[in-house]
């Protein structure tokens, strides 16, 4: 089974993540001096959170419909 999917809306997203990219780039190259890296706390409180959502995720049983 193949996945069909418009044309039109995936140009608008990566029209939408180019223009995105541009900004950065843009506040990137104004303000160099912002540019820092992301604490490791923040990164270990980050891995914690997404492993609780994992196991959160298998324990419930997801209903459709």
């Amino acid at each position: 089974m193949s996945k069909i999917v418009s044309l039109t809306k995936f140009r608008a997203q990566s029209d939408e993540k180019t223009a995105f990219l541009g900004l950065l780039r843009q506040d990137i190259e104004q303000n160099p001096e912002q540019i820092a890296p992301i604490p490791v706390g923040l990164l270990d409180r980050m891995a914690r959170i997404r492993e609780q959502a994992e196991k959160k995720r298998q324990e419930t049983e997801l209903l459709e419909g």
